[in-house]
């Protein structure tokens, strides 16, 4: 134990090895081997104070042409698991605590280093999980948990991948980003590209959703579904972009082409109703004008240069005990009836 200084700063304590002309020496610090219970522990810890911060402990290799490499690992078990590797910084009653920084090294002329996470691997059962979890709060906000590219001021930024693993013999695993329950409401997933505010470039950045393709089989499906409700069902809503200048985004709905059969339906139908209830309509129709004429509903079939064309049917509900359902054409009126005739009706 060293003792008390009456000078401001204790002594120091240095451990060397020796120089060699190849090699330098090591140094070992080890614990004590027991025959029938635990080995001894190794402990290195900082010194105390009274009155300021606590010493720093630093574990690093030194410089040089090529720097050596840090290792943390526990020792291998041959009867049970293996120890854990656990990094925590210390808590506090009245500050902030302690972050945990974790930094790959940088470079000048090449790339920087990568930063690689990985869980254990298994020969026959599961592979070990990888977990990111933000802190946990009992009266404020839950952490968030960011994960971001890297920025470049002269290039675009890093990728973010999310990936499965590939699977030679079965399936792959699934992808899920969700929020989790709540008691007022749930959180809100949200998948949207950068905006553009640059007068440079023409155009915000794309969202593509996007089944797999199957070489010999059916591609897989992409499903859109709303939430259910105890009171009223969640709304799927599809807005194409506004426009400041020009004309606003357009929707296009276009079922998969058939290279030896026929091309794919598009079905838009209502649910229906039970006993209590009416089945929902079905609206189709073009947005006002203030001073140029609205759109068109347009309703025509394709084309067929070796068939017949295709068939246009307008039916209308049958019923079991009540009329049969409408229909009813009417062509648009003018509000200054004395100046602008009513709209025509072709048939």
């Amino acid at each position: 134990m060293g003792e008390f200084s009456k000078m401001s700063n204790g002594g120091v304590v240095e451990i060397s090895s020796g120089t060699g002309t190849l090699s330098g020496g090591s140094i070992l610090l080890k614990g004590g081997f027991g025959a029938s219970g635990l080995g001894g522990s190794l402990a290195l810890t900082s010194g105390e104070s009274q009155s300021s911060t606590t010493g720093d402990f630093m574990l690093s290799t030194s410089d040089g042409l090529a720097s050596g490499d840090l290792m943390l690992q526990t020792g291998s078990s041959s009867g049970s698991k293996s120890g854990i590797i656990k990094i925590a910084s210390g808590n506090s009653v009245s500050d902030i605590p302690g972050s945990i920084s974790v930094d790959a090294g940088s470079s000048m002329d090449e790339i920087g280093g990568d930063f690689i996470l990985n869980a254990g691997s298994s020969a026959q059962g599961s592979g070990g999980l990888l977990r990111f979890a933000s802190g946990i709060s009992v009266s404020g906000e839950g952490g968030s948990t960011l994960i971001e590219s890297g920025s470049s001021q002269f290039n675009k930024s890093g990728d973010v991948e999310l990936a499965t693993g590939k699977s030679p013999n079965s399936s792959t695993g699934s992808i899920r980003i969700s929020s989790s329950d709540g008691l007022t409401s749930s959180g809100s997933v949200i998948i949207e590209s950068g905006s553009q505010n640059s007068q440079v470039a023409n155009k915000g950045g794309n969202v593509k959703l996007s089944a797999g393709r199957s070489v010999h089989q059916t591609g897989g499906s992409t499903s859109i579904h709303s939430g259910d409700g105890g009171h009223s069902g969640g709304d799927i809503k599809l807005n194409a972009g506004d426009a400041n200048e020009n004309v606003g985004g357009s929707i296009l709905l276009a079922s998969g082409s058939g290279y030896s059969t026929s091309s794919g339906k598009i079905e838009l139908m209502s649910s229906a109703a039970d006993q209590n209830g009416e089945s929902g309509s079905i609206t189709m129709k073009s947005g006002n004008s203030l001073y140029k004429r609205s759109g068109v509903v347009s309703v025509a079939t394709g084309d067929s240069r070796n068939d017949k064309g295709g068939k246009i049917s307008i039916h209308s509900g049958n019923s079991m005990n009540e009329n049969g359902g409408d229909i009813e054409t009417i062509s648009g009126a003018s509000k200054q009836a004395n100046q602008a005739p009513q709209g025509q009706l072709d048939l």
